[in-house]
């Protein structure tokens, strides 16, 4: 951030004034401005110059990267010469093609030519870097994005710099300045020179314990009034550190106090927050408010639902005849793998075979997925693999041919031509469900009871426009 300031801040051909970053002290002179010029997307096609091959593999590599573009204009496609010279294996297997790419993420000669191509696929002479030699060709022009596609970027870019800091920084002081924050560093003093005596050796070597300083009993800062002592920062540091010191005692004291510090002053803007902002006080009631109403719902109507099974079985009682099972039958649902398994499968059914001894002729270790069972009660209004009429209570239906390749046999333990009532188990899901929508009926009836609404027609049609 210090950089991009003093970047930004000196005219062309003028030298800035010296200014330090976390790498050192640096003055700059600026060369040019220009505005953006957005991403490119290229292929290229690399002929190589490891350095430990000497100065010769130059000469060498310029006159490949020379032949592979007289190749070129001979009319040679571009992705058979990437597969046929290109050192660059990252990018070979995609046809050279390299992800899309802005000022500063390439070496300089390499970005300025990829800028340089006009139309897409126009294709570069031999462009040399400290990789080797390129011959680049242009794919996409890739203009700047509207700001409010790059603001999620952005704002992880500015998160993650030192400007974040900044906004951090002035913030807490904003803080301490409305609530009169003052700091007494000779407590800070006192407590560096009791962490400085700790033991470094032996079985106690680096061991804080915050029951050792509750004595302590000064006050290290102020906030609103408040003053929080030495005992407290102790207290911070052992569950900070899980009660063990590391590093240069004075040092990471410091940054520990700061880190305490931090958190007092957030944590008391945040607790004073509603207060403050009647913004965020609504939407803290909305909240509490949202899960107080949550309780009562799950309290009297969804939880009570599923845990009252006395009130659940009356209901299904006094509401027998909604739960009916439409015409259709109870058995087994075969599904035979292909025209031999379904061919075997079948003679055994019709031999009265049970699904066990399916399992062992034909689901075997060469094929242990020849065929599939399933149980249930069907509908006739939803099974729609079989024929009804080939449906016959105690004798395999016949094999029908599925569109997959598959075979389906149905063999029925019971048809039911007429409409056959339902246990409690076999409609849980639609009786709880139902069960639901009637507690909640009679709770809201209840609370109309007790808390009348009245509305005002009047007020009410003058808003209606």
């Amino acid at each position: 951030y210090p950089f991009e300031n003093a970047v930004y801040n000196t005219p062309v051909g003028k030298v800035s004034k010296p200014f330090r970053t976390q790498f050192g002290y640096h003055i700059i002179k600026v060369i040019d401005r220009r505005p953006t010029r957005g991403e490119v997307q290229v292929a290229h096609i690399l002929i190589a110059t490891p350095k430990s091959k000497g100065d010769l593999i130059y000469n060498d590599a310029k006159k490949k990267a020379d032949s592979v573009e007289l190749l070129l204009k001979q009319g040679v496609p571009f992705d058979s010469l990437v597969h046929r010279f290109s050192d660059d294996k990252l990018s070979v297997a995609n046809n050279g093609v390299l992800a899309p790419f802005g000022a500063g993420r390439m070496v300089p000669s390499f970005e300025n030519a990829a800028f340089a191509l006009k139309k897409v696929g126009d294709v570069s002479a031999p462009i040399q870097t400290e990789y080797g030699y390129h011959i680049i060709k242009l794919l996409k022009k890739i203009p700047l994005q509207s700001f409010d596609s790059l603001l999620p970027m952005l704002k992880r870019r500015i998160d993650n710099d030192s400007r974040s800091q900044i906004a951090q920084t002035e913030f807490m002081n904003k803080i301490k300045k409305a609530h009169g924050f003052k700091e007494f560093p000779a407590a800070l003093d006192e407590v560096i020179t009791k962490i400085k005596a700790l033991p470094d050796t032996g079985a106690e070597a680096n061991v804080l314990r915050a029951s050792d300083f509750r004595r302590m009993s000064q006050p290290m800062f102020e906030l609103d009034g408040h003053k929080y002592l030495q005992s407290d920062f102790f207290s911070y540091a052992e569950n900070l550190t899980h009660g063990r010191l590391n590093g240069p005692r004075e040092a990471v004291t410091r940054d520990i106090y700061k880190m305490y510090v931090d958190k007092t002053v957030t944590d008391f803007e945040e607790h004073s927050l509603a207060d403050k902002n009647p913004d965020f006080k609504n939407l803290m009631e909305e909240y509490r408010d949202g899960i107080m109403i949550f309780e009562l719902m799950d309290r009297n109507v969804w939880g009570k639902a599923t845990k009252d099974s006395v009130g659940l079985k009356a209901f299904y009682e006094a509401h027998k005849d909604h739960y009916q099972w439409e015409p259709g039958f109870t058995g087994d649902v075969y599904r035979f793998k292909d025209n031999a398994t379904m061919t075997k499968g079948l003679a055994l059914l019709q031999k009265g075979k049970k699904e066990e001894d399916l399992n062992k002729e034909l689901n075997i270790e060469q094929v242990p997925d020849a065929f599939s069972v399933q149980k249930g009660h069907y509908e006739f209004s939803r099974f729609k693999e079989v024929p009804q009429s080939d449906i016959v209570a105690g004798k395999p239906s016949r094999a029908v041919h599925n569109v997959d390749g598959t075979y389906t046999v149905v063999v029925a333990d019971k048809v039911y031509t007429q409409p056959s009532q339902k246990s409690l188990d076999e409609a849980r899901g639609y009786v709880s469900a139902e069960y639901q929508d009637e507690l909640e009926k009679t709770w809201s009836a209840q609370l109309r009871a007790k808390y009348p609404v009245k509305l005002d027609e009047k007020v009410f049609k003058s808003m209606v426009k």
